[in-house]
């Protein structure tokens, strides 16, 4: 699978152009509040949350460093609802690359996981942080009260993606994906119970991948062999979550 090429941005935002401000965030021509969480999303992918610093996003767009208050309340409620946005936007983009593939059950399903992986790999640590939200006690608390709710209904959503791919896999069908977050096919799916445990399954093994193709697990960065080359288990890897789908 083709990687795609990391887009490279100027550090004075304000040269950014439509095109520039929907790498990280969600609108082309974005408020001011909207392009203070696309930076943190980019400064948190670029430098880490060990080197954040919400001032930073503010000089970048020559703002005020008390605007931070004004929209989120403090820095942590921004890097919380950064984090928010970057999980949301996920799932929208596991769902169109479902959408852009050919249509077969089989190729549909690695292409979401070849998606999701890459997805890992671009945004890096960042991704972890977003799915496991330990960057401190106070922002996952922020997370839970005001955005729990919302996190779970995408969750749900995406497990429902999940679950879609693997009855077309097994029943050589190949559905529309014509539900989003609001129209979940519950009861649908609750009807198939083993495609739900193994959709979670699957989900579990292949965040597994993700996570250390995120964080370039360090015991294991540099290791390679000829015999077992970083592509190839990664491959293998893929291949028994496609057996697994399949029920096999």
């Amino acid at each position: 699978m083709a990687v795609k090429r990391v887009r490279i941005l100027p550090e004075d935002a304000r040269e950014y152009t439509e095109q520039d401000w929907l790498v990280y965030g969600v609108v082309p021509n974005p408020k001011t509040r909207d392009k203070l969480l696309a930076l943190t999303v980019e400064e948190m992918v670029k430098y880490g949350p060990a080197s954040f610093n919400a001032n930073k996003v503010c000089d970048r767009i020559d703002a005020k460093h008390a605007l931070v208050n004004y929209y989120f309340g403090n820095k942590e409620m921004l890097i919380a609802e950064a984090s928010v946005l970057s999980y949301r936007q996920s799932v929208i983009e596991h769902k169109a690359n479902i959408l852009a593939a050919p249509r077969d059950p089989e190729k549909r399903l690695r292409a979401f996981l070849n998606g999701e992986l890459e997805r890992h790999r671009r945004m890096g640590g960042w991704a972890i942080l977003v799915s496991y939200p330990i960057l401190s006690a106070e922002s996952r608390s922020l997370i839970q009260q005001h955005f729990g709710e919302q996190l779970e209904t995408y969750f749900q959503y995406y497990l429902a993606m999940v679950g879609t791919l693997i009855l077309d896999l097994r029943n050589g069908t190949l559905s529309d994906f014509d539900f989003d977050e609001n129209t979940i096919p519950k009861s649908k799916l609750l009807k198939h119970p083993k495609v739900v445990m193994d959709g979670i399954s699957l989900v579990w093994s292949a965040h597994g991948l993700n996570v250390w193709s995120a964080g370039q697990q360090l015991g294991s960065a540099n290791l390679e062999d000829p015999n077992f080359t970083q592509k190839m288990l990664i491959k293998h890897h893929i291949d028994n979550l496609v057996e697994l789908a399949k029920g096999k």
